[in-house]
């Protein structure tokens, strides 16, 4: 009786070191998270644009700050992230060659159609101004196209 009871008690013991080392090797070869990405408080608003519109009734909504911090909502989800110091400077440096601040604040086709889409972008430059510019397709002026594909970018890549 006694040699069964030390049996069980060893089996169990045996199972506790086994149940213990597969938890540990489950949590230890998970994914480690993303890095936090920095704090909006720390910043100031640089961009934010909007786009909305086409067939699909996209609709998303991006933040960047000038410490690089990201906002973005799409699809119902909000998501942060950090953009690199290199992808900062090239965004500022299409603002400044697009000469934004000096677009007109609305670009309106023609024509409209239930597929186009509408693209509002706002930006605070260096003296601290907010200047924003209204797009929709078929009337977005070629200054603005190079900043749509680099926003549409940021939003694609970190979505």
């Amino acid at each position: 009786m006694k040699t069964l009871i030390f049996h069980q008690g060893r089996l169990l013991r045996i199972g506790w070191i086994i149940l213990v080392t597969l938890v540990l090797l489950v949590v230890g070869c998970t994914r480690s998270p993303e890095p936090t990405p920095i704090s909006p408080s720390e910043s100031s608003i640089l961009v934010v644009y909007q786009r909305s519109g086409g067939l699909a009734g996209l609709r998303d909504y991006l933040t960047i700050y000038s410490n690089g911090y990201c906002e973005l909502q799409r699809k119902g989800v909000e998501l942060e992230f950090t953009l690199q110091p290199s992808e900062m400077t090239h965004l500022e440096n299409l603002m400044e060659e697009a000469d934004f601040v000096g677009l007109k604040d609305s670009y309106l086709p023609t024509n409209t159609g239930a597929d186009f889409f509408e693209y509002v972008v706002s930006y605070q430059s260096g003296a601290g101004k907010m200047h924003t510019v209204r797009a929709i397709s078929g009337a977005v002026p070629d200054a603005l196209r190079p900043i749509l594909t680099e926003l549409n970018q940021i939003i694609s890549s970190h979505s």
